[in-house]
């Protein structure tokens, strides 16, 4: 486990981050078994020490290595421990949607393994489309193919730490790995997962009648309070001011939509009371 402290001075807002990453890995070599699609073989990873209350999850980092001869058979998935909520890291890169076909045919090695953090926007799925495509490191989320097939949700990482909540993500986290057609076959372990809270000491007090709302949100960020809302600043997780508003309003309708995906501090100020709340962005 590792900390650090992030201290901002922004404007006439300072506020202090304090960051600590919690690590976990299963270095077992867990075989991939040929053609059982979405019934493959699992591994945990432990997680513990990491605090339930008065911190939120900032990021979930995971780093994986998979060795398989044809990537567009795998499906990989990652849920929290106790049957919490699942996503899907890597499903069938160029297959299209509704499944079909064999997808990508390029070979994954474990020497390079594929770390995957929707903070950073590093996802690891090609972009399905029409069929195969080459299996990429994606840099944009927004391009990426990252939804199940069959359209469930959560699909990222930003929508896996909304839907973790109030549960706890100390324990085992069970990452599977299924393949979906026949004649080619691999391994994976699990060098690195990597849980990173945060802690954010304002000092403010909370705004009466203060509600906001979608969140996550794709569009709009809705902001309402009992009295008028003066002045709205949003910051991303670097401490840069990104937005800036005067609504002088009680409801206000906080476009978000050209900001890229990820988490974001939205600070609001009516009269000389603040208070900041963490946005995740989609």
């Amino acid at each position: 486990m590792k900390k650090i402290t992030l201290l901002f001075a922004l404007l006439a807002f300072a506020f202090q981050i304090d960051a600590q990453t919690y690590t976990g890995s299963n270095l077992t070599v867990v075989t991939i078994p040929d053609n059982m699609p979405g019934a493959g073989n699992s591994t945990l990873v432990n997680m513990s020490g990491v605090p339930t209350s008065g911190i939120s999850i900032l990021d979930i980092q995971i780093d994986l290595a998979i060795n398989h001869t044809w990537v567009g058979d795998i499906l990989v998935t990652i849920q929290a421990p106790s049957g919490g909520p699942s996503i899907n890291l890597i499903d069938r890169p160029g297959v299209p949607e509704p499944p079909a076909g064999a997808g990508d045919s390029s070979d994954l090695l474990s020497t390079s393994p594929i770390t995957m953090d929707d903070a950073s926007l590093n996802l690891a799925e090609a972009m399905g489309g029409a069929g195969p495509s080459a299996f990429v490191i994606c840099q944009d989320d927004a391009v990426c193919d990252f939804a199940p097939h069959d359209g469930t949700s959560p699909n990222t990482f930003a929508d896996l730490i909304v839907a973790l909540g109030a549960s706890d993500p100390n324990g085992d986290w069970t990452i599977t790995v299924s393949d979906s057609a026949a004649g080619d076959t691999g391994d994976f372990f699990v060098p690195e997962l990597r849980i990173i809270t945060q802690t954010l000491s304002l000092g403010e007090n909370e705004i009466q009648g203060f509600k906001y709302s979608p969140n996550p949100v794709k569009n709009n960020l809705n902001l309402r309070a009992a009295n008028a809302i003066e002045n709205i600043s949003v910051y991303n997780l670097l401490g840069q001011e990104v937005m800036r508003s005067k609504p002088n309003a009680v409801s206000n309708d906080l476009d978000m939509s050209d900001l890229q995906a990820g988490a974001y501090f939205v600070k609001v100020s009516v009269g000389d009371v603040s208070q900041t709340v963490r946005i995740i962005k989609q």
